[in-house]
């Protein structure tokens, strides 16, 4: 008997990330750690191309640039726009020019943060270590706090009226 594999077409923004983070493809290798790869391909399956071939200080700098494709949100927002299966992306851009970081904000709750001194959401990480469902704090240092995105382009990667409405 055969097991019937889920249409991926159907999987929300976190069910996708949870599966991702775990794929060989994400994992450290050789001193080097896949963040941007990582936020590129969630991002593709909800209608987002604008991060291919970019390191995560540039996937910051089109995310602070384009107005028309991402709306900024505080860490709370950022939460609820997450837990409402939208695809929102933390990131911090290294002022020294070294890497920066990007992850995944995924569905949860807000967690105080030490660290950070305010309630941070909960992401999918690929870095150094690669993980679900923790506090972004354990994906940033506690001088990287990052600012947070939501894609304005809707998830192509869910089923949804194609009518148009009207």
């Amino acid at each position: 008997m055969s097991k019937k594999k889920k249409d991926l077409s159907d999987l929300s923004v976190s069910e996708r990330c949870k599966i991702a983070v775990k794929l060989d493809q994400f994992k450290p290798r050789d001193g080097m750690t896949f963040c941007n790869v990582f936020v590129h391909y969630i991002s593709c399956a909800y209608g987002c191309s604008e991060f291919e071939g970019l390191l995560a200080n540039h996937i910051y700098d089109i995310l602070d640039q384009r107005e028309d494709l991402f709306l900024e949100l505080e860490p709370d927002q950022a939460q609820l726009a997450a837990n409402n299966n939208q695809l929102v992306i933390a990131a911090w851009k290294n002022p020294a020019g070294h890497p920066g970081h990007v992850c995944i904000v995924v569905k949860g709750e807000l967690y105080w943060s030490k660290a950070f001194k305010d309630d941070v959401p909960v992401c999918a990480n690929v870095g150094t270590s690669n993980f679900y469902g923790r506090p972004i704090s354990y994906a940033f240092r506690s001088n990287q706090k990052p600012r947070y995105w939501m894609h304005l382009g809707g998830l192509s990667g869910t089923r949804e009226s194609e009518d148009g409405g009207d």
